[in-house]
């Protein structure tokens, strides 16, 4: 208990706010973690699920139509290096990225746009936040849905081809149900790791602007 006061205390919480709101019998101590070790918005969450779940799918198709063995093994490493990444740095790159001198505000100045510091636009975050995640992870996903791609039976194409299945066809028909354990499990982790977005929010906005980012309990 001791400790856990101390992490609080070192978050600078506002605990009078905290007790005043959430004051239905439950321990103090209680509360005041409960509030704050907690995940963003219902809607971030929905948001998370929705773009980062089939852009692993989209990547690893393209990733599979490419015929050179040397290209494709430099695509999947270059895609795959992010996820290696610490969230501290990630974050870092991104705080640097968004700035008004960095390079997204670069690429606005060539446009005629003004130059501000992206972070501070509370509509911009959840674009921002769900972007890098997705650069970040995607790539892990690929090279899962590649290897499973890898394993799937070529006669069975090539009867859908003689059948007359199109393109489309053969992904719903054949590549998607093959590939139904890997879904299943990436939905999870994705799942799951939409709720772990407290760190990354701590290290580039603390919450701000405002209360756009603020976490919920």
């Amino acid at each position: 208990a001791q400790i856990a006061q101390q992490l609080l205390i070192f978050w600078d919480i506002d605990f009078g706010s905290i007790d005043k709101e959430y004051s239905h019998g439950t321990s103090l101590l209680f509360r005041r973690i409960c509030v704050h070790y907690t995940v963003f918005s219902e809607r971030l969450q929905q948001k998370c699920q929705f773009f980062s779940f089939p852009a692993p799918i989209l990547l690893a198709l393209m990733i599979n139509e490419v015929q050179q063995k040397a290209l494709k093994k430099t695509i999947q490493t270059i895609s795959y290096i992010p996820h290696f990444i610490s969230l501290v740095v990630v974050c870092g790159m991104l705080r640097e990225f968004c700035s008004s001198g960095g390079l997204f505000n670069s690429m606005r100045a060539l446009l005629g746009l003004e130059r501000y510091n992206l972070l501070t636009d509370p509509s911009l975050y959840r674009t921002i936040h769900i972007g890098s995640g997705i650069w970040q992870n995607c790539g892990y996903g690929a090279v899962i849905y590649t290897a499973a791609i890898a394993s799937i039976d070529p006669t069975l194409y090539e009867a859908a081809e003689v059948d007359g299945a199109s393109k489309g066809k053969q992904f719903f028909k054949i590549t998607l149900p093959m590939l139904s354990p890997q879904l299943f499990m990436l939905l999870i982790t994705i799942t799951t790791g939409s709720f772990k977005v407290f760190d990354s929010i701590r290290i580039m906005t603390n919450g701000g602007p405002g209360t756009s980012t603020q976490v919920l309990c």
